[in-house]
């Protein structure tokens, strides 16, 4: 468990630097030209605030998590509880805001006029494309299965936690017995 454990947190830490760069390049590739992609741009611009805000807010919460050893401490202490369910939870709503934010986006990005698209793409170094709207959908259920590990090792530790206070419950009853 000491292995599975050290490797939700930290591939968790890694999942959400990954997308907090992927907000920061997310609308990289309409920035010069915008005006020629209108209410589009205006949308992208609308989800990547989001997105971007969230995933910096998820680095801290994993963060956090790792600053009170989270991904070392053999026994949970209250903040690793408390961090490690609140960065679970805000990747997995990262990982779902995401992918509710994108999924139209993209559909709206493959109305858009081609010609308009491919000036302005190529004015800002790149060409027409969904890539960065799948690794956005790709890096979501990154966060979503990293969530739920760190979910999975917060449980498994919470439990172990009850049963070892009902065993030494069960002992000091034992002894006052005896006494």
């Amino acid at each position: 468990m000491k292995l599975t454990q050290r490797l939700s947190y930290l591939s968790t830490f890694l999942i959400a630097i990954i997308n907090f760069i992927y907000t920061l390049v997310f609308s990289s590739n309409w920035a010069r030209g915008a005006a020629r992609l209108g209410v589009f741009f205006e949308h992208a611009q609308e989800v990547n605030h989001l997105i971007f805000r969230l995933a910096l807010y998820g680095v801290i919460l994993v963060g956090l998590a790792l600053l009170f050893n989270s991904h070392k401490n053999r026994k949970f202490y209250p903040a690793n509880y408390v961090f490690s369910v609140l960065s679970a939870i805000m990747v997995m709503i990262i990982g779902v805001v995401t992918i509710i934010q994108v999924l139209p986006l993209k559909a709206e990005y493959l109305t858009l006029d081609p010609e308009q698209l491919a000036f302005v793409t190529t004015i800002n170094w790149s060409k027409p494309g969904v890539s960065i709207f799948n690794w956005g959908i790709g890096i979501s259920i990154g966060l979503l299965i990293a969530g739920g590990f760190v979910l999975f090792v917060t449980a498994y530790k919470f439990n172990k936690h009850v049963l070892r206070a009902r065993k030494e419950k069960k002992h000091l009853e034992v002894y006052h017995e005896h006494s």
